[in-house]
């Protein structure tokens, strides 16, 4: 039975017809009313991510607007409602959980609980209409400021034009026909009210495929404009990464429009519609995304981390070179035989350190090394030199300077006699 005849029956009925399951169940199932099977932890992981992804990024953003550019303009205010509208968004999501089930089958539900259902769909399509309509006019704004500068007039500007005046006009009318697809208003949810509803199909599956274009469009033109700048292909490259957050709002957008049609064909509703729910808040989050990321450069640089960053890799690379050579050092070593590291010239004279505070005996010393035939390509003497360097009088500063850049001569030292320099 048509649950449009319900208001209509007696209460009694009424009654039986709410507690029995809100569609007939497959051939040897049953309907399973009391904890149905679902998959509310995915949910929860998706909505918990998107929600602190959008919410990292806009702190970022404000940050950077606040404390760096310390400018905040138009589309900054209108991120801002259109983040409130993201944690309403939320908030459904967190309700449907509760109240419905994400992936439950319909014959798995009552029928009181549709009135739930259905409710719940009505305010979550405004408040995502609402976010998207903030969300791409902030995007469009940020990006006329960055991509036309001045009161240039070129094909950029009247391209972002067109797509801001599309965009919002659409969503506005797709908000006002959200709300007067039934009549009276509570009709929409309420399966015990009377009232006449039109078909929300061709709106649900015309608000996905808008999304869509407006989202490749917004991309094209981004990257149309970094690719022609006079920079290396380096620098594009690199600009263009970090506009590229949209390319997850389009594959969402795809993803959505898909599971639209697929819901609109199916019977179990209650299951099919809960892909649709989790794309479009993707959908959202690649909207923040998009219009968040291209600040994260200048916190970066702001906090400094760039470079703090760059200190610890020259500092890891450093350290890893010295333990490479350390390693091949001792390789080397413990590869020569110790037989040959010991073995000496038969005729090699051996080196060593004189006390100069023990007086020495010239005359044999003298003799020693007149005595003494050095072999071939042999070190017959090694002489040692000690310089002192006294600065220049001078004012105190150049004193200090000097002091600082040449400390070992800071303390004059005598000069020292070498007997092996005579």
């Amino acid at each position: 039975m048509s649950l449009a005849a319900l208001p209509h029956l007696p209460p009694a009925e009424q009654q039986a017809i709410l507690n029995g399951a809100a569609l007939k169940p497959p051939p040897g199932l049953t309907s399973r009313f009391s904890d149905p099977p679902n998959d509310n932890n995915l949910a929860l992981a998706v909505t918990i991510l998107c929600l602190s992804v959008s919410s990292i990024l806009l702190g970022i953003r404000a940050y950077v607007r606040v404390f760096v550019i310390r400018t905040v303009r138009l589309e900054d205010i209108i991120s801002l409602f259109a983040f409130g509208t993201y944690v309403a968004y939320v908030y459904c999501i967190i309700r449907f959980m509760r109240n419905v089930g994400f992936f439950v089958h319909q014959w798995d539900l009552q029928v009181k609980t549709i009135s739930e259902f259905r409710y719940i769909l009505l305010i979550g399509a405004n408040f995502y209409a609402v976010n998207i309509l903030c969300i791409k006019v902030a995007i469009i704004l940020e990006w006329l400021h960055l991509f036309v500068p001045g009161k240039t007039r070129n094909a950029i500007f009247w391209a972002c034009w067109a797509v801001l005046v599309i965009n919002t006009s659409y969503y506005v009318a797709n908000v006002v026909a959200l709300n007067l697809t039934c009549i009276p208003y509570e009709a929409a949810w309420d399966v015990l009210v009377a009232g006449k509803c039109l078909d929300q199909k061709a709106l649900d599956t015309s608000s996905a495929a808008i999304n869509l274009i407006s989202d490749v469009t917004l991309i094209t033109l981004a990257q149309r404009v970094i690719w022609s700048l006079h920079m290396s292909t380096k620098q594009k490259l690199s600009v263009s990464l970090v506009f590229a957050a949209g390319i997850f709002g389009s594959v969402a957008g795809l993803l959505r429009l898909i599971v639209t049609v697929e819901y609109q064909k199916r019977e179990d509703t209650t299951y099919t519609v809960s892909a649709v729910i989790l794309w479009a808040i993707g959908e959202m989050t690649a909207g923040f995304m998009v219009f968040c990321v291209p600040a994260i450069p200048k916190a970066i640089a702001s906090m400094g981390i760039r470079m703090k960053l760059a200190s610890v890799r020259r500092y890891w690379l450093h350290s890893k070179q010295t333990h490479e050579n350390s390693t091949s050092s001792a390789d080397w070593k413990h590869s020569i035989p110790s037989k040959i590291r010991q073995k000496r010239h038969p005729d090699a004279f051996p080196l060593t350190t004189i006390d100069s505070d023990i007086p020495l005996d010239l005359d044999s010393a003298d003799e020693r090394r007149r005595s003494y035939e050095a072999p071939p390509n042999a070190i017959v003497r090694t002489t040692h030199l000690v310089t002192t360097s006294n600065p220049a009088p001078g004012n105190e500063l150049t004193q200090e300077r000097h002091s600082r850049q040449h400390p070992w001569a800071s303390q004059p030292q005598p000069n020292r006699w070498d007997p092996t320099s005579t």
